[in-house]
């Protein structure tokens, strides 16, 4: 149980909230109540928030949080008019290899969702859809979905030299404007040496002219243009080079130095134009890995 008591002083309104909150296990609720000075010097209810939450992580997770607004309470005689509900639910399935969820914030003024995204999730891809509108009608906005695909990874030299691949995709897809709809591929190359070098190397292409496409077969087709350096393929391509990234780490005993390059496109002055940043750093390491044992007697 914790009582708490929130005041708002000079220059802002004069304020107070009341809040009680209560938890046991994995089970929580509190309840707070604001009252604000008003303009003609009156105490007036403006908010009363009800919130509970029941969190097992990794398995199931459910918080809700309803806000009865006092404004609108005040110029209406509908009893849930002035009612917002805000709602997030998470849970995983066979064993943890699938987790579902959903968030959303409903307007009982507009009879409404505000907002809404549903999603799903395994270890290498991910799905999700937003949307709006009545729970009988709703409208879909956008849809998401990403996958990331580990390549492969070879070591050598009793597993202290490393090199692998990273691929991830993401595609977005607006249901009002097919423009908007877009298609990223990022590779993401390592090479290390243990207690020695760390390179990273990423590279990002983005595009947005996915919805000319007639088959599948032309993206890809139009995606491996993208990567034809010696000839004229980049220039006949909907993908553009959106990002480079290189980092280079030189571990020694007792810093690292580090040296990086960000390259981007960004808009400037309604042009875009490629913006590189080059990053030389040394880290120190102040505090060394730190090596725990722990044993455990169990008596019977």
């Amino acid at each position: 149980y914790t009582p708490s008591l929130t005041a708002t002083l000079d220059p802002l309104p004069f304020g107070l909230q009341p809040k009680f909150a209560f938890a046991v296990g994995k089970f929580s609720a509190s309840v707070s109540y604001r009252m604000a000075e008003d303009d003609s010097g009156n105490f007036v209810g403006e908010d009363a928030i009800l919130s509970v939450a029941y969190l097992d992580k990794g398995r199931f997770e459910f918080s809700s949080t309803a806000t009865y607004q006092g404004d609108i309470a005040r110029t209406t005689s509908g009893f849930l008019t002035p009612l917002d509900l805000s709602n997030s639910l998470s849970f995983t399935a066979f064993d943890a290899y699938l987790t579902i969820g959903e968030k959303s914030e409903y307007s009982f003024e507009d009879n409404a969702f505000d907002q809404f995204l549903v999603s799903a999730a395994i270890p290498w891809a991910s799905v999700s859809v937003q949307g709006s509108g009545k729970p009988n009608d709703p409208v879909f906005n956008l849809l998401d979905a990403d996958v990331t695909i580990e390549a492969f990874e070879k070591r050598w030299w009793k597993n202290r030299i490393s090199l692998g691949l990273d691929i991830t995709s993401a595609y977005r897809h607006s249901f009002w404007d097919a423009s908007a709809s877009n298609f990223s591929f990022k590779i993401n190359l390592a090479f290390s040496i243990a207690e020695f070098l760390t390179i990273d190397f990423a590279l990002t292409t983005v595009n947005k002219g996915f919805h000319r496409y007639s088959d599948f077969d032309d993206m890809w087709q139009d995606l491996l243009r993208s990567f034809d350096f010696s000839g004229d393929g980049r220039s006949n391509t909907q993908f553009t080079m959106e990002a480079v990234e290189l980092s280079v780490i030189h571990h020694m005993a007792d810093w690292d130095l580090h040296c990086k390059y960000e390259g981007s496109v960004v808009l400037s002055d309604l042009e875009w134009r490629w913006n590189p940043v080059f990053t030389v750093f040394l880290q120190w390491k102040a505090i060394p890995e730190i090596k725990v044992d722990r044993q455990f007697d169990v008596g019977h």
